[in-house]
């Protein structure tokens, strides 16, 4: 049941945010948030499918609680990315987020190892997120005092 409503929530939640980006004056500048309202709502609309349908066998014992201790650090991480966007600037915020998160789900023991491994990856993610913001969307990002 609360798979349920938790479908339906994001159900509203989804409209209400087409809405009001299809509602604001400057069409071309709310492409991308109609596009995740978008992608939200076709989500929501398939959990709430799959709630709804009969499950049978293997399906019906599959179903696991959420380990939420695995999932602070990543609330943690989140938090603090917000605290400190404005002030680092986006991209090396981002950049720190992400290897902060690659370093604390990485299932090997050694950190300094994660590191060295999260870093590359992690710049290619920057980078395709500056191309994603700035040739793409050709937004502005927020700066701050590295860029």
């Amino acid at each position: 049941m609360a798979r349920r409503l938790t479908a339906i929530g994001a159900i509203a939640l989804s409209i209400f945010l087409y809405w009001a980006a299809a509602s604001a004056e400057d069409q071309a500048a709310y492409l991308f948030p109609k596009v995740i309202a978008a992608s939200m709502l076709v989500l929501a609309v398939a959990i709430l499918i799959r709630e709804w349908a009969p499950r049978v066998g293997a399906d019906a014992a599959a179903v696991v609680s959420v380990p939420w201790v695995r999932l602070w650090p990543i609330f943690a991480i989140f938090v603090l990315y917000l605290l400190a966007a404005q002030q680092l600037g986006f991209y090396a915020t981002s950049l720190l987020a992400f290897i902060a998160i690659g370093v604390v789900y990485s299932p090997s023991e050694s950190s300094f190892g994660d590191i060295k491994r999260c870093v590359p990856i992690s710049l290619v993610f920057l980078a395709v997120l500056y191309l994603v913001f700035v040739v793409l969307l050709q937004v502005q990002t927020p700066r701050g005092l590295l860029f």
